[in-house]
């Protein structure tokens, strides 16, 4: 050990990574014409992802509650909240191209 070790807490991987495809989706775009409606296939992906990861998220700080007897910290729940409302906010983007 170095003396560095700084615990990081096993939710919060996931949920920066959802925040990294959320914001990645307003980068990367792939427009396709479906009909009469023009979707971004891209960012709908990248979304999907994102949720997947914020799932998880969501579950590890639920079992590491329940498994620890520790409850996450304060900041963790509207954190997650707000990734969540910039995923949906991104969402009915995509279907505005």
């Amino acid at each position: 050990m170095t003396g560095y070790d700084l615990p990081v807490p096993f939710f919060l991987p996931p949920l920066l990574a959802a925040l990294v495809l959320a914001v990645l989706s307003f980068l990367v775009s792939y427009p396709l014409n479906l009909g009469s409606v023009r979707v971004d296939v891209l960012g709908l992906g990248l979304l999907a992802l994102a949720l997947v990861s914020l799932r998880i998220a969501f579950r590890q700080a639920g079992a590491g509650a329940l498994a620890s007897g520790v409850r996450g910290p304060p900041w963790f729940t509207p954190a997650a909240l707000a990734v969540a409302a910039l995923i949906v906010f991104r969402a009915v983007q995509v279907f505005r191209v």
